[in-house]
């Protein structure tokens, strides 16, 4: 049963990681921290769910139509928002991202409702028994997205003038300014993606945990996903996300639920007393 819950653990583990590839994204190309994340990607399970059931399109074209949205809807919070704010201190535009977060939830309370809705999930959910392992199509379709799509990140930061931009802004914004890198174009776009990555992200985990407006909490599992990995590593992130869905899902197995939250964050806690970079994460020296 332990490896059933470590299966199960590592599908939910990759969803947490696709939340906090959001997160770093944003951060390594503005040096801030989207506290919005979780609110966006409650915006596309909304989207994905009226296009699903009110305007009843097939799944592909409610996937692709969802994650076109959603990443328009981060150039737009991009440009209104956070553009005015560009030089403005950090901790400014961390506040901000709160305040988009409250808006973005009482819109999609008006505008859809504060009810818990049910999003038909793209794979299907009979059970299938591989030995021990009860396997559904779901969590297996889950995983293939969630790991094909990190493999299309890697290859975007690797090979791609816009993803080495963004790699250069992250390691030194003044010095990508003077090498000619366009850093508002650079900006928007990583917004742009970071929000379509949460659209892909709502779309996987609406079917499991429900839509409504308080499903962007799951946010903070993947704030600490990538605080356990090393904040501001991507491989960290990855890492660090799948490890909180198995212990997660292993806590759980053995324990109630409410003990299962506060071992969340106890193993944040011993994470951060052992290895308080985390694991793939380098200390910041500053020359004085």
């Amino acid at each position: 049963m332990v490896l059933q819950q470590i299966f199960s653990g590592v599908a939910t583990g990759c969803i947490y990681a696709l939340i906090g590839l959001a997160l770093i994204l944003v951060y390594k190309a503005a040096d801030i921290i989207n506290f919005a994340v979780g609110e966006m990607m409650m915006i596309s399970a909304f989207l994905a769910y009226t296009l699903l059931t009110s305007v009843k399109l097939p799944y592909y074209q409610v996937f692709i139509l969802t994650v076109l949205l959603s990443g328009l809807m981060g150039v737009l919070i991009e440009r209104l928002a956070i553009r005015p704010l560009f030089n403005a201190p950090v901790f400014s535009i961390i506040i901000l991202t709160f305040g988009i977060g409250l808006i973005l939830k009482g819109a999609a309370g008006v505008i859809w409702t504060f009810d818990t809705l049910t999003l038909q999930p793209a794979f299907s959910m009979q059970p299938y028994k591989l030995g021990h392992l009860i396997i559904t199509p779901l969590i297996l379709g889950n995983i293939a997205v969630s790991l094909s799509l990190m493999v299309l990140l890697f290859l975007f930061f690797k090979f791609t003038v816009l993803g080495i931009g963004i790699r250069a802004m992250a390691q030194n914004r003044l010095a990508a300014i003077l090498m000619g890198i366009r850093v508002k174009k650079v900006s928007t776009v990583t917004w742009a993606i970071a929000s379509m990555i949460g659209g892909v992200a709502g779309i996987l985990f609406a079917p499991i945990i429900f839509v409504d407006t308080n499903m962007g909490v799951v946010s903070i599992k993947s704030f600490i996903g990538c605080i356990i990995g090393g904040f501001g590593s991507l491989p960290g992130c990855i890492l660090g996300g799948i490890l909180l869905g198995v212990f997660e899902a292993v806590i759980g197995y053995y324990l109630p639920t409410e003990v299962k939250q506060v071992a969340v964050f106890l193993a944040l806690i011993a994470v951060l007393c052992i290895r308080p970079m985390g694991i793939f994460g380098t200390p910041r020296i500053k020359k004085v």
